[in-house]
């Protein structure tokens, strides 16, 4: 998604969070395998995931905003903000 995003570089600095979800919708469509997970998750502190499809990491929440509102992907985490 961010290689598509970057081909139209020219284009963030006006519509940037509308060229990022443009770019992932279309990424979605045609460039992801829907059809086989394509990973699985295994941890000591919680269950297994054995049928990942799509995972996001991060690293700070919120992850980015939609003009002046937050977007948290991480909600209920101890870093996460109130």
């Amino acid at each position: 998604m961010v290689a598509g995003v970057e081909k139209l570089a020219a284009l963030k600095r006006y519509a940037g969070p509308a060229l990022f979800l443009g770019e992932a919708v279309f990424t979605w469509a045609h460039g992801y395998e829907r059809h086989h997970p394509a990973f699985s998750v295994t941890s000591d502190a919680g269950p297994v995931i054995e049928d990942g499809y799509f995972a996001v990491c991060l690293n700070t929440d919120p992850y980015t905003y939609l003009g002046n509102r937050p977007v948290s992907l991480a909600r209920g985490h101890p870093l996460t903000r109130p």
